[in-house]
């Protein structure tokens, strides 16, 4: 696979966010769950509820420093469905843990559309210019195959779970579903071409 293809394909990628995380995010980029324990030093317990744990509902962390953060709830995922589709060994925990340690963006609209669908509420999107999002981080991009967070689709997850892009062969980009950066991304912003927030019911411009 090499950037080219996968831009005649994707040329925009999305990031879905909870809205008042915006202003947080200019300054730190997108920082996974993982990350963001870790910038904000949470305790032990709250660590471990936020990467181990199915989220039913968006958490909220503080810093004196760094201000608040919502964490996302996880609704789509079923933690009773997971633990019947994982394989290789995998456990509930092993799963959450992995997909707590990436930032994930969409490369399809209809996939992004599908998951703004599941929330209630205003959500923030971010239109990301994916030549120069690749250029950057082409040897850091992982794909995923199925939405990781949702267990609607009762697809089984296997090892590996998550893909490196460069290595894919060219026959599989219609079967990506997400890419994934693992850790951080502290300069998106550097190729964000628009930023919207609205609800599910509303038109992503």
């Amino acid at each position: 696979m090499d950037i080219d293809r996968f831009v005649t394909k994707y040329p925009k990628l999305y990031h879905m966010a909870a809205p008042e995380n915006l202003d947080a995010m200019r300054v730190h980029g997108l920082l996974s769950t993982c990350s963001l324990t870790e910038r904000f030093g949470c305790s032990v317990e709250v660590t471990k509820t936020l990467l181990y744990s199915h989220r039913a509902k968006p958490l909220a962390i503080e810093h004196p420093k760094y201000g608040r953060a919502t964490v996302r709830d996880q609704h789509p995922l079923s933690p009773k469905k997971l633990a019947g589709l994982l394989r290789d060994g995998l456990t509930v925990e092993d799963y959450l843990k992995l997909i707590n340690g990436r930032v994930f963006f969409w490369c399809d609209r209809r996939r992004l559309d599908s998951m703004r669908s599941a929330y209630a509420g205003r959500q923030c999107v971010l239109t990301i210019d994916s030549r120069k999002f690749l250029s950057r981080y082409w040897r850091r991009v992982e794909i995923c195959r199925y939405n990781s967070s949702d267990t609607r689709a009762n697809k089984p997850r296997t090892r590996p779970l998550f893909e490196d892009l460069s290595m894919l062969d060219r026959d599989a980009l219609s079967d990506i579903a997400e890419v994934t950066v693992p850790g951080e991304v502290p300069d998106v912003f550097e190729f964000v071409e628009s930023e919207w927030v609205g609800t599910s019911s509303e038109t992503l411009a």
